[in-house]
């Protein structure tokens, strides 16, 4: 008994040592308090549950294309993502200036067509792509609803969606468990991360932004240094960032358009 109250005594000394060396608030691992080993092992328990459903739902997974099958039966599908108007009608205006003058620079035919797309109304961008037969005319679908014939046994397909509805509650619980751990901690988890990494003395990789511009400039480097094979990088580098400079807000936003990116991810300032 005196070796097992020694033994947790000391666990307990080590582990507020750790704790204090993240800088996490005394009151976690003070002796008053037991909500701290209350919050792991609410994790502990909800990381076995995940195991075992995880094994319950892999015994079932030559089920799971017969369960997608049935999910999206009724619903379009679609290889590729749909592309919009502008795209089309810079795709064709493009190969049809740069076929008319081949010597003509990528960034002054990227220009024309942009002015040329400026100067059409809301909707007759809109319906360009429609008009000039790239897409099915709004309202039309080319999708024929289908039966979906199952080779699995419906008891046995059933089984498998509650297995794997079971392991998606799993997750949700254990996620939602290590959320409020971390607000009882009271730091966030990259400053947890941050912590541990500079105690260990392991550097963090490098990380870059990827703005619109970066994306702007990968597309159109490789042409203009195709087309320009005596200069230098640096001068390449100088072209690409005048091109992106002489655009409108507009025509940033088109381009953003074009490529199928949110808002959100890449503002145009």
């Amino acid at each position: 008994m005196l070796r097992t109250t020694v033994k947790t005594t000391a666990s307990r000394c080590k582990t507020a040592t750790v704790l204090k060396s993240l800088s996490i608030p005394s009151r976690l691992f003070s002796n008053e308090s037991n909500q701290f080993e209350l919050q792991l092992r609410n994790i502990t328990n909800d990381t076995e549950r995940l195991l075992q459903s995880l094994k319950a739902a892999q015994g079932f997974s030559p089920y799971f294309n017969d369960i997608k099958s049935s999910f999206f039966a009724s619903r379009p599908v679609s290889n590729e993502k749909q592309k919009t108007s502008y795209e089309y009608f810079y795709k064709e205006k493009y190969n049809l200036y740069s076929s008319q003058d081949p010597s003509s620079p990528a960034q002054e035919i990227t220009k024309r067509v942009s002015e040329e797309w400026r100067q059409f109304s809301k909707d007759e961008k809109k319906h360009w792509a429609y008009e000039n037969g790239y897409m099915s005319s709004p309202g039309t679908s080319t999708h024929t609803d289908s039966t979906v014939t199952s080779s699995a046994d419906p008891q046995t397909v059933r089984k498998a969606a509650e297995a794997l509805q079971d392991l998606s509650i799993d997750i949700d619980r254990l996620y939602r468990d290590f959320s409020n751990f971390r607000k009882e901690v009271g730091i966030s988890g990259s400053h947890l991360i941050e912590d541990i990494t500079r105690s260990t003395n392991v550097k963090k990789p490098a990380s870059g932004k990827i703005t619109l511009y970066t994306i702007f400039y990968k597309e159109h480097y490789a042409s203009f240094k195709k087309e320009h094979p005596e200069q230098t990088p640096q001068q390449v580098t100088g072209t690409v960032s005048k091109l992106w400079g002489g655009m409108t807000k507009a025509e940033k936003i088109e381009y953003r358009s074009m490529k199928g990116l949110s808002e959100v991810d890449f503002p145009v300032k």
